[in-house]
């Protein structure tokens, strides 16, 4: 059962940046790929003097629990932080309703990624663990 965060602030469009203040909707995945909406998150807080921007952390922390995010956009620094926590993020724009049906189309795919995503990377390919 996996988690999927999306940013929106109405329910219905992809609306809103992972590095500013928002709402994210978290829908669960069952093993056959049906979806349900758990419940809704919202972050607070700022950096001040950053353009009412969200702390990284403050964002691996409200979304620990989820594998994939769904975005507008998002700061290259935030995306690396949340992706060595094993949180994938996709810049997308559309429906909340397409990428619900997108993602149970795709989803194994995005399942492998992220498994990949996960295990350790080496810098030479003639170690075992490589990632090709």
């Amino acid at each position: 059962m996996g988690l999927i965060a999306i940013a929106t602030s109405d329910g219905v469009t992809i609306d809103g940046r992972l590095d500013t203040p928002g709402s994210y909707e978290i829908y669960c995945f069952d093993d056959y790929r049906e979806y349900t909406l758990k419940e809704r998150r919202t972050t607070q807080r700022h950096v001040p003097g950053r353009n009412h921007q969200v702390l990284p952390q403050e964002a691996a922390l409200l979304l620990a629990d989820v594998q994939l995010v769904l975005v507008t956009s998002v700061l290259r620094e935030t995306e690396l932080f949340l992706l060595t926590r094993g949180i994938m993020v996709v810049a997308v724009k559309g429906s909340v309703s397409e990428a619900l049906e997108a993602y149970h189309r795709r989803g194994r795919f995005l399942d492998e990624l992220l498994g990949k995503l996960q295990r350790p990377v080496k810098k030479h390919p003639t170690d075992l663990n490589y990632i090709r």
